[in-house]
C-alpha cells in the first residue's frame, strides 16, 4: 500500500509541475513531496525486505526443524553441556523423550570433555569428531561417534552435538576384522601359495608359504614384478601377455599351471586358481591367486603313466594272452598275443561278452566248456581250466592252452572285474608227449638192447656155422638148399633184432653221408611192391646231403611207406616230397636251430582218430589186429637218434601226412656200397676175444675158411696177454677182433688201449651186438681200425679184413 501511495504521489508531481508557477513556496511543497515520496519509498522497501527475510527465516526454520526431527542420529543443541533441545532420535538413543532431555546435562549422556562442549573451542564454521560411550536411562552403553560444530541459536552461541551409535558397526567392523585375521591366518599357515598383484604386476601380497618355498624374504620381492622373480625366462613373456589380456577382459583365468622359479635356481609345478580384484567403482585393481604346488603329484604321475605304458608294452609283448573284462564279464582289454590266439582285435571284442571272445572246448569231443571269467566272478576266487582245452579261434583253428582267471578289486577292495591269462600249450604239449614217448621207449630199449645183443651173439653161432656147413665140399644139393635157407632166416631174424636195438639206451646209428633221394626211392619202391598203391616223388635236386645210418634210414622210409599201404586197402597215391629247411627258431620242435631236410609223406587213406594222435609213436600201441606196434616206434626212435623229429597229422577220411626232419650234412655223398662180392681171404694171424664159446669156436672157423690163422681167448686181459706173448716169442698178430662187451671182464675198449700200449701199430676190429655203445658208430675216434656187426656173414669178416689189414696205421 504504501508503495501504491508513494507511486501516486510521484505521478502527480510529475504530471501538476509543469503548470504551477515557480515560486518558493512551491518549490518548498515539491521538494517536501519529493522527500516525502522518497521516505515512502525507502520504508516500502525496507518493509518488503523484511518480510522476504523473515519468510527465508521461517523456510530455513521449517526446514531445520524438519531435518532436525528426521535425522537419524541423536542431535542435542547445549549451552555450556545444558541441553537446551533434543530431536526425537535421542529417544531411541536414550531411552527418553526430547522433552525429558531438556535441561539436562549432556556428560550423563554422553561421554564428555569440558572443551567439546565450549563453542569458544570450536572454529567457525568447522566440526569436531570423536568417539565415546553413550548411556541409556537403563543404565545400557552403547559406542557413540560425535560430531560437534558451533552454532547460533536464538542470538546465543551453542554446540550442537549429533550422536550416532555405532555399536553394531563397531561389532561388524570387528568381524571384519577377525576373519581378515583368520584368513591371513589360513593363508599363512596352509601349505597353499597365496599372492596378490596390481595391474602392473607388482607384488602387493605373498605369505610364508610362498616365502619359504621359494626361498625369498618379503622385504627382497615386496614391490617387485612377479614375472621377473617367480618366472621362468622361457614362460615369462607368454604369461605376461596373458595377464595383460586377462586385464583388458576384467577377468582373470579360472585356472592355470605353470612352473615357479625358486631363488635358487630349481623351480616347482604349481596350479593356480586365479581371481580378479576390482576398486569400488568396479574397476580391475590386480589380481588375487592361490597355488598348490603339484610338482610331486606330477612326477607321480608321470611315473604312473610310465608305469601304465610299460604295463602296456608288456601286455604287448607277453606270449600270454591276457584278457580282461569288467564287473558283468565284458571284454575291456585284449592284449596281442590274445588277438592272435582269439582271432579277435581290441577293438571288435570290447564290449563283447567274454564267452564270445574266449570260446573253450573239451579237446577229446570237441564239447564246449563254461566260461572261466563267468565261474570266477559267480565264485569269487580263482579258476584254472581242466587239462586239454582247446581254444577256437574265430578262424575255426584251434590251440591248446592252459589258463587260469582271476578277480580284479579296486583300491576299496571292491570287484570291479576279473583278468584270464592264458597260453598256447600246443607245442609244449607236443614237447612233453615227446618226452614221454622218449622216456617210455627208454625203458623198453633198456630191455630190449639186452635181449637183442644175446639174440645176436646167439645168431653169429648159428649164420656161423650154416655158414660153414653150407660151404662144405660133396654136401647134397638138397641139404646145401636147406643150410642156404636156414642162413637166411638167420639174417632176417638179424633185421627182427635190428628193430630192437633202435630202442637200445644211448645206441647210436653207423652214419656216412648219403643222399636222400636215393634212399627214399629205393625204400619206398622196395616197401611198395605188390601192392596197389602208386607212389609220387618230388624231390629237388639241390637237395642237401644227410649223415645217416642208410639202413636205419631205410626202415623209416619201408615202415612208413608200409603203414600208408596199409592205410589204403583199396589203393591210392603215396606221396613223397622233400625240401631243404633252415631252421632259425625251432618253433616249439625239439631241435636246434641249423639247416635241415624235411621229408614229407602223405597217404590219401582212412586217417588216424584224434584220440590216438598222441600214441602213435607209442612201443606195442597198434589198432591193427596182427599188427606188432613197433613200425612207427622204431622209426620215432631211429629218427631221434639221428637228432631228428617226426611230426604226425591226420583227418580221418582225408588220410595222414607225417613229416620228418634230419640234419643236413656238410660233407659230400660218400659212394654206395657195391653188391656183395665173392671171398678173397688172405693170410696172417688174427686173435679172436669174445666170452661165449660158442662164437669163439665159429668165428675161429670162419677165419681159417678164409685162410687165416685164428686163436682165440675170452676176455681182454688174456688177449692182451696172449698179443704180448706172441710179440715176445716173433710169432705177432696181424689183427685183434675183439668183443666190446665181456661181463665180469676186461671189455674190448680198455684191451684196446692195453694193445696200445704195447703196440701203436697194433690193428684192432669191434665186433658187438649191442648198439649201445658209441664205438660202432666212431670206431676210429676210440683206437679202434674197423668194426664187424654181429651177427655177420663170411663176406663181411672177409671185408673189414681186407680193408684193415691192407692199410697202413700212421702211429
Amino acid at each position: 500500500l504504501i508503495w501504491i501511495i508513494g507511486l501516486v504521489m510521484f505521478a502527480l508531481q510529475a504530471l501538476i509541475s509543469p503548470f504551477l508557477p515557480l515560486t518558493v513556496n512551491l518549490a518548498v511543497i515539491r521538494l517536501t513531496l519529493a522527500v516525502l515520496v522518497t521516505i515512502m519509498v525507502g520504508i516500502s522497501g525496507l518493509i518488503t525486505y523484511f518480510d522476504r527475510a523473515q519468510d527465508r527465516l521461517r523456510v530455513s526454520e521449517e526446514r531445520f526443524r524438519w531435518l532436525f526431527a528426521a535425522s537419524l542420529e541423536g542431535v542435542l543443541v547445549t549451552e555450556k553441556c545444558v541441553i537446551l533441545e533434543a530431536n526425537p532420535a535421542c529417544e531411541g538413543l536414550f531411552g527418553c523423550s526430547p522433552v525429558e532431555l531438556i535441561g539436562k546435562v549432556a556428560h550423563d549422556f554422553i561421554s564428555l570433555k569440558g572443551e567439546d562442549c565450549d563453542p569458544e573451542r570450536i572454529p567457525v564454521d568447522a566440526q569436531r569428531r570423536f568417539e565415546g560411550s553413550g548411556v541409556r536411562t537403563d543404565g545400557s552403553t552403547f559406542e557413540a561417534e560425535i560430531v560437534a560444530r558451533r552454532n547460533l541459536y536464538q542470538g546465543r552461541s551453542v554446540v550442537v552435538l549429533a550422536v550416532r551409535d555405532v555399536s553394531e558397526r563397531r561389532k561388524a567392523e570387528e568381524a571384519v576384522r577377525r576373519s581378515e585375521r583368520r584368513l591371513r591366518d589360513m593363508l599363512e599357515n596352509v601349505n597353499l601359495i597365496a599372492a596378490t598383484l596390481d595391474l602392473e604386476g607388482r607384488i602387493t601380497f605373498g605369505n610364508d608359504y610362498l616365502l619359504q618355498l621359494s626361498g625369498w624374504s618379503w622385504d627382497a620381492v615386496r614391490g617387485q614384478d612377479w614375472f621377473e622373480v617367480f618366472v621362468p625366462g622361457e614362460d615369462r613373456e607368454i604369461l605376461k601377455r596373458r595377464f595383460s589380456h586377462n586385464l583388458e577382459r576384467g577377468r582373470a583365468t579360472s585356472h592355470a599351471t605353470n612352473e615357479l622359479l625358486l631363488r635358487d635356481g630349481s623351480r616347482r609345478i604349481i596350479s593356480w586358481n586365479i581371481t580378479m580384484l576390482f576398486d569400488e567403482e568396479g574397476r580391475p585393481a590386480g589380481t588375487a591367486s592361490i597355488g598348490e604346488d603339484i610338482t610331486e603329484r606330477c612326477r607321480a604321475e608321470e611315473a604312473l603313466a610310465a608305469e601304465r605304458e610299460r604295463l602296456a608294452v608288456t601286455l604287448r609283448s607277453i606270449g600270454d594272452g591276457v584278457i580282461a573284462t569288467d564287473s558283468a564279464g565284458r571284454v575291456t582289454v585284449l592284449n596281442k598275443a590274445a588277438e592272435r590266439l582269439t582271432g579277435w582285435s581290441e577293438t571288435e571284442a570290447r564290449g563283447h561278452p567274454s564267452y564270445e571272445v574266449f570260446d573253450i572246448r573239451d579237446r577229446s569231443d570237441g564239447a564246449s566248456r563254461p566260461d572261466p571269467v563267468g565261474a570266477v566272478l559267480a565264485g569269487g576266487r580263482m579258476v584254472e581250466l581242466a587239462d586239454d582245452t582247446t581254444l577256437t579261434a574265430r578262424d575255426g583253428s584251434e590251440h591248446l592252452i592252459a589258463d587260469s582267471a582271476a578277480l580284479i578289486f579296486d583300491p576299496e577292495s571292491r570287484i570291479i572285474g576279473a583278468v584270464l591269462v592264458f597260453r598256447d600249450i600246443t607245442e609244449k604239449q607236443r614237447m612233453e608227449e615227446a618226452r614221454e614217448r622218449a622216456s617210455r621207449l627208454e625203458a623198453v630199449g633198456l630191455l630190449a638192447g639186452g635181449i637183442a645183443h644175446d639174440f645176436n651173439n646167439l645168431l653169429t653161432a648159428i649164420a656161423g656155422n650154416i655158414a660153414l656147413a653150407a660151404d662144405t665140399e660133396g654136401l647134397d644139393e638138397e641139404v646145401e638148399e636147406s643150410l642156404r635157407e636156414a642162413e637166411k632166416a638167420s639174417f632176417r631174424a638179424r633185421d627182427l633184432t635190428q628193430q630192437l636195438l633202435t630202442f637200445a639206451k644211448g645206441g647210436s646209428p653207423i652214419k656216412a653221408t648219403a643222399s636222400l633221394p636215393e634212399i627214399l626211392r629205393d625204400s619206398s619202391g622196395f616197401a611198395l611192391r605188390g601192392s596197389s598203391v602208386r607212389c609220387e616223388v618230388d624231390l629237388p635236386e639241390n637237395l642237401w646231403p644227410v649223415e645217416v645210418d642208410r639202413g636205419q634210414i631205410s626202415q623209416v622210409v619201408q615202415n612208413l611207406t608200409l603203414n600208408a599201404v596199409e592205410a589204403m586197402p583199396s589203393g591210392g597215391v603215396l606221396h613223397i616230397s622233400a625240401e631243404n629247411a633252415s631252421l632259425n627258431s625251432t618253433g616249439g620242435l625239439p631241435l636246434s636251430p641249423g639247416k635241415y631236410v624235411l621229408v614229407t609223406v602223405r597217404d590219401e587213406g582212412l586217417g588216424i582218430p584224434r584220440e590216438h594222435l598222441s600214441q602213435v609213436f607209442d612201443p606195442y600201441f597198434t589198432t591193427k589186429e596182427r599188427g606188432s606196434g613197433l613200425g612207427l616206434a622204431t622209426v620215432y626212435s631211429i629218427l631221434s637218434q639221428h637228432n631228428g623229429h617226426i611230426i604226425v597229422e591226420s583227418e580221418p577220411g582225408v588220410g595222414t601226412t607225417f613229416r620228418f626232419y634230419l640234419p643236413a650234412s656238410r660233407r659230400t655223398v660218400e659212394a654206395d656200397p657195391g653188391p656183395t662180392r665173392p671171398l678173397v681171404g688172405g693170410r696172417g694171424r688174427i686173435l679172436v676175444m669174445d666170452d661165449e664159446e660158442s662164437l669163439r669156436n665159429v668165428v675161429r672157423r670162419m677165419l681159417e675158411r678164409l685162410g687165416y690163422e685164428a686163436e682165440a681167448v675170452a676176455d681182454g686181459q688174456a688177449a692182451v696177454a696172449r698179443y704180448s706173448e706172441a710179440r715176445a716169442l716173433g710169432h705177432p698178430f696181424d689183427a685183434v677182433l675183439t668183443d666190446l662187451t665181456v661181463p665180469g671182464g676186461m671189455g674190448g675198449k680198455e684191451a684196446a688201449a692195453r694193445l696200445r700200449e704195447l703196440d701203436q701199430g697194433a690193428r684192432i676190429i669191434a665186433s658187438s651186438g649191442y648198439s649201445n655203445d658209441p664205438i660202432m658208430a666212431d670206431s676210429a675216434g676210440y683206437g679202434f681200425d674197423g668194426v664187424v656187426v654181429k651177427p655177420y656173414r663170411l663176406v663181411e669178416l672177409d671185408e673189414v679184413l681186407q680193408r684193415v689189414l691192407g692199410a697202413v696205421r700212421q702211429p
